[in-house]
């Protein structure tokens, strides 16, 4: 039941009441670069069709404000890489991701510098060579061991 109106002489001040709304935020997340993909859940990502080395691949990305995409899931794997991918497949070759190998390590890491999971690695994967210390994915999204000197489009990712 509201308050009686108060009189004039007194003040309302005990028998009021304030209705308190609380404020709602609701923030939508947008990626900070042009061109980029925001999969929700994830990240933002950018398939690029220009053909690079691994090392200016991933120049381009750090330049985005990113790194190579490392699909951390199985489920980042189908969902972002399946659909990036058709960005990319175009070209005709397989796209740079964000693995290589560490030679003072003497293994493979991610770009978080993460050790790199057996998960990622197609069969019969990494095929330890000196020649091949790079990672690519194949359409699958499993990775395969090339050579960093090959030219290939890439794929970046901007963490949210």
């Amino acid at each position: 039941m509201w308050p009686v109106t108060p009189s004039t002489t007194a003040p309302a001040t005990d028998n009021t009441i304030e209705p308190t709304v609380k404020p709602t935020t609701t923030i939508l997340k947008s990626c900070p670069q042009s061109g980029y993909q925001l999969f929700v859940d994830f990240n933002c990502y950018k398939g690029y069709d220009e053909l690079l080395r691994w090392s200016n691949a991933r120049e381009q990305c750090r330049s985005d404000g990113g790194d190579l995409m490392v699909a951390e899931s199985e489920r980042e794997r189908k969902e972002v890489y399946s659909t990036m991918y058709q960005s990319v497949s175009s070209t005709g070759y397989l796209p740079w991701m964000g693995v290589y190998f560490l030679e003072h390590g003497k293994s493979w890491v991610s770009v978080k510098g993460e050790p790199a999971r057996s998960i990622w690695w197609g069969r019969g994967q990494p095929y330890n060579r000196a020649d091949r210390k790079c990672a690519a994915a194949r359409s699958s999204g499993q990775l395969g061991s090339v050579s960093c000197e090959e030219l290939r489009p890439f794929i970046c990712e901007i963490a949210l």
